[in-house]
């Protein structure tokens, strides 16, 4: 009986410690969200100025030092910058669960236009690979690729405002 009563007694303080540690547990994971948000707010601005540029050179017209080059070397820049931001993104869903609620919509809220924006660079990527044979024609005169850069501008901005509420809650 005396054993029952300490096993009781035992199992009794684990619960409550677990619950007493359950809410430590998630305050670090709540800061450690509001962290990561802060980080991809960096890099979605870093995304967004990088898109921009690609997007001004459409209208810069034919100059030496836009050769396609340039534009090949932006590109890359913005495919590794959303590479990083999509790995924040990933850590951002793997404590999802943990955050608070208007962390777990800002979270939701943010997956639309990451989306959208990966598919849009990666066919702007695809592009300029199908095109490498007149890639000089294909950055300076391509209506197709000026449209690509344009809306991988708009999304990128779209993102940031998104990324920059969620970062200020």
């Amino acid at each position: 009986m005396f054993r029952n009563a300490s096993t009781h007694l035992r199992t009794g303080l684990l619960i409550l410690t677990l619950f007493s540690v359950l809410p430590m547990l998630r305050a670090d994971n709540t800061k450690e969200i509001s962290n990561l948000l802060s980080r991809a707010q960096e890099q979605a601005g870093a995304l967004k100025t990088t898109a921009s540029d690609l997007q001004s050179f459409t209208r810069l017209g034919v100059r030496w030092d836009l050769r396609p080059e340039t534009h090949i070397a932006k590109l890359t820049e913005m495919k590794e910058q959303l590479n990083g931001l999509l790995e924040t993104i990933r850590k951002l869903d793997d404590l999802r669960s943990s955050a608070s609620v208007e962390q777990q919509e800002a979270i939701r809220r943010i997956q639309p236009p990451i989306r959208e924006l990966t598919a849009n660079v990666r066919a702007t990527l695809m592009h300029l690979n199908e095109n490498h044979q007149q890639l000089y024609t294909c950055v300076q005169t391509d209506p197709a690729y000026a449209e690509l850069l344009n809306l991988n501008a708009t999304l990128a901005v779209r993102l940031a405002d998104v990324i920059g509420a969620a970062a200020d809650l």
